[in-house]
């Protein structure tokens, strides 16, 4: 996110609505785990590789608690831990800064819902 000029608190309420609770399920519709992801695209959520290894079901939670259906795994990267999940519905994606414009220094924000959106949990499929 391009945050030269904002503050900290206009940089987290900017990328809060692309921040989404991943759950996945296994085929007896059995919460098995969950973690976060950041809408990339329109119809697409990078999140963990291990959050949805194995998965029957994976549905992603918005900040709003509305809920939206993975339909599959797009890539997967093992050694980064990388998964990109195709979407049924769109999403609200997250606006990135240019890479090349980053330099020795620059404050970073990580991107994320450890505990959560707003302490939500997504109920059992």
């Amino acid at each position: 996110v391009e945050s030269r000029s904002k503050s900290l608190k206009s940089v987290i309420a900017d990328v809060s609505p692309s921040v989404v609770l991943i759950a996945t399920y296994d085929a007896s519709g059995k919460g098995v785990s969950q973690g976060s992801g950041v809408v990339v695209a329109e119809n697409i959520i990078v999140t963990n590789q291990h959050v949805v290894d194995g998965a029957s079901k994976v549905v992603a939670m918005d900040i709003h608690g509305n809920l939206y259906v993975c339909s599959g795994t797009l890539a997967t990267d093992d050694h980064r831990d990388l998964a990109l999940l195709q979407c049924e519905s769109p999403l609200k994606p997250v606006v990135l800064g240019d890479v090349e414009a980053v330099e020795l220094g620059d404050d970073v924000v990580a991107i994320g819902a450890r505990e959560g959106c707003r302490g939500q949990s997504l109920p059992e499929s």
